[in-house]
């Protein structure tokens, strides 16, 4: 089972995401912007979704520093506003969501 692990400084957010991630078979763990680094260290997620506008940090800062230490590690950006193109083109970023997301589009950009 591949583990995932979900940044958001939104509780409702992060469990919003985390629910269908279950739902898609995935162990889950969820994380705010302040233990994010910690806990993918000891946690070791095979995927980090991490959402772009938070509080006191932006998610593509923080899947830059995953990325740079540990490369395989598939990061997606999330965000409920419009993403910009920019992102698609960044070597540590290798997708984005935009929630709210359905589970069928959910699934799909997780497998591509």
């Amino acid at each position: 089972m591949k583990k995932v692990l979900v940044i958001n400084d939104s509780d409702f957010e992060r469990s919003i995401l985390r629910d269908l991630l279950v739902n898609l078979g995935y162990e889950v763990k969820t994380s705010d912007e302040f233990i994010a680094l910690g806990l993918n260290e000891t946690y070791k997620p095979d995927i980090v979704v991490a959402n772009m506008n938070m509080a006191t940090i932006t998610g593509d800062k923080i899947l830059q520093k995953i990325k740079e230490r540990k490369a395989q590690t598939k990061c997606y950006l999330s965000s409920c506003s419009e993403l910009n193109a920019q992102y698609s083109n960044c070597r540590w970023v290798d997708g984005l969501i935009k929630t709210p997301i359905s589970l069928g589009d959910l699934e799909k950009i997780l497998n591509d």
